[in-house]
């Protein structure tokens, strides 16, 4: 009865991003806001796995600090989007390289975390499990390991992006103050 439990939880959240939140951290309790941005969220990754043809092209979240955007939209969402679409590419931008690789290396570390492997590498139930790769681990630029294709580069606003292609863009705090 255990097991068929665990096994139904990493599949929610293998499936929605507010469980796939919840399944791994443990402290994470999701607010009625959190769930509302979640479906948000997850209309974005359908976007991009139907490259268009539904789902939500362009999201603009607003919330006061302190809410939870930024360990929601630009932490654990790419790791769930990798997960889910392991060939994606994804580009963090912030006001200052510091703060951009910051939500890179947390990103990062869910990909390389234990929790992480029951949903979507080798304790899942994926026939090529999502792993980072071992030549690409820097916080400015990650990739997946082979079959997968998909990674993280991270930038500050002026920062070297030019080349980097995206399925995912998010900028997130792109004014360091109120200027």
């Amino acid at each position: 009865e255990e097991a068929r439990r665990e096994l139904a939880k990493r599949e929610l959240a293998r499936r929605h991003l507010v469980d796939f939140s919840e399944y791994l951290f443990s402290w994470y309790r999701a607010a009625r806001h959190h769930r509302l941005v979640g479906e948000y969220l997850e209309l974005v990754e359908t976007f991009i796995r139907t490259r268009g043809q539904t789902g939500i092209g362009r999201l603009l979240i607003l919330e006061p600090p302190r809410h939870g955007k930024s360990e929601q939209a630009t932490v654990h969402f790419p790791a769930w989007v990798l997960g889910k679409q392991p060939d994606t590419h994804i580009i963090l931008t912030s006001y200052g390289a510091d703060l951009a690789t910051k939500f890179s290396r947390a990103a990062r570390d869910i990909v390389t975390g234990e929790r992480y492997r029951n949903v979507f590498g080798d304790r899942g139930t994926l026939d090529a499990p999502v792993e980072l790769s071992e030549e690409s681990r820097s916080v400015k630029a990650w990739d997946l390991a082979a079959p997968h294709r998909g990674g993280v580069v991270a930038a500050g606003v002026g920062g070297g992006i030019t080349g980097s292609g995206a399925h995912l863009f998010i900028v997130d705090d792109p004014f360091k103050n109120r200027e």
